[in-house]
């Protein structure tokens, strides 16, 4: 909604130049195999690559959750104020990626 409210376009597209030299590497027969899914594992390595310290910290916190074996329905009740940013986090890297 964000980036249609602003540019009238689901998905932000930076320039003409970079979608057609992303598309040649398909011959301009994009599918989720061979361009999508393998852009999401670049952005998901790259995410992790410059994010390590937080990525760690998601870990070893969901570690404790576990651990102590804490009732989702409490982690749920606690997330559920932060789920319009977490999903808007989540479609917006998507978007751009």
């Amino acid at each position: 909604m964000y980036a249609y409210g602003y540019t009238n376009l689901l998905f932000p597209i930076s320039g003409k130049a970079v979608h057609f030299n992303s598309l040649a590497d398909v011959h301009h027969h994009p599918t989720i195999e061979n361009l999508y899914l393998p852009m999401l594992r670049r952005a998901a390595g790259t995410i992790v690559k410059n994010n390590w310290v937080q990525v760690l910290l998601i870990v070893l916190l969901s570690a404790v959750v576990v651990w102590r074996r804490v009732p989702l329905a409490a982690i749920r009740e606690r997330l559920h104020v932060l789920m319009p940013a977490l999903l808007f986090v989540a479609f917006l890297t998507a978007a751009y990626v």
